[in-house]
């Protein structure tokens, strides 16, 4: 939605009124994300596709931040080591997916939560 700016007799400006999250919420894709043994931060344009995968030899725990959006996401935690990948934001809490599992995985903006067991 946009909002126009007029003056006396003409158009000024135009304010964009359109939330960004909202239209990209249906973005769709998958992308592959090596830890490299490390927490990860996904980019925006990451956290907008739809499934993950996340690869790398673990030697602990390692978090994969996602943006404070509200979204799921279907992650794979294609990992060695036995610690598993934790999904969280940064400063809400999150869910561990185990080695070699699938889980689906919602975020309501603050909060990673389980939709589904690790599969």
């Amino acid at each position: 939605m946009y909002k126009a700016v007029t003056g006396a007799s003409t158009v000024s400006s135009y304010e964009d009124h359109l939330d960004p999250h909202h239209i990209n919420r249906f973005l769709y894709g998958r992308f592959v994300l090596a830890m490299a043994d490390a927490n990860q931060t996904l980019s925006y344009e990451q956290g907008m596709c739809e499934s993950m995968e996340l690869t790398g030899a673990l030697t602990a725990l390692r978090d994969v931040i996602v943006p404070t959006i509200t979204r799921d996401w279907t992650v794979f935690a294609n990992t060695s080591g036995g610690f598993g990948v934790r999904v969280k934001t940064a400063s809400g809490s999150g869910v561990t997916i185990a080695d070699g599992k699938r889980a689906l995985v919602e975020c309501d903006g603050t909060n990673v939560v389980r939709v589904t067991a690790d599969v």
